[in-house]
């Protein structure tokens, strides 16, 4: 009789053990849930875009004539001889497009018998700059003022 004691004893045990199995098993399987669909992120890398560089037009209002005056000889009355150096200089800063091309003519003291006009040409923020001569009946400096500006 003591062998049945145990083989209960075991019995028990078992029954427990497969209880529990039965049960923890139904306690932890659950329905699949339904996954939201995700994007699919690249993983490659893209270069960023470039950026668009906005260049300025020269306007009256951009740039200026610099005339700069090398030699001066006065004759009393008769007036003065004066040398030159002109060129085209930014009024503030500028960013003009190194690719186009702009004819800026500038006249010296217009509307007189002296009046000389140039034609320098801008690109970028590279410009001519010409020398001359001229004469006048006063004694003033010569000045210089843009007479318009085209582009090429």
């Amino acid at each position: 009789m003591q062998t049945f004691p145990r083989f209960i004893a075991s019995a028990a045990s078992t029954a427990v053990v497969l209880g529990c199995l039965t049960a923890c098993t139904s306690a932890t399987t659950t329905a699949p849930t339904p996954t939201t669909p995700r994007t699919q992120v690249s993983t490659s890398r893209q270069a960023p875009p470039t950026p668009t560089v906005a260049y300025d037009v020269p306007t009256h209002a951009s740039i200026e004539p610099e005339l700069t005056i090398t030699d001066k000889q006065c004759f009393g009355s008769a007036g003065c001889n004066f040398e030159y150096e002109l060129a085209i200089a930014a009024i503030g800063p500028a960013n003009f497009d190194p690719a186009e091309r702009y004819r800026v003519t500038i006249v010296i003291d217009e509307g007189t018998s002296w009046e000389r006009i140039h034609s320098l040409e801008l690109t970028g923020t590279r410009t001519d700059v010409v020398t001359g001569r001229v004469s006048s009946d006063t004694h003033s400096t010569p000045v210089a003022a843009i007479q318009r500006i085209t582009p090429l």
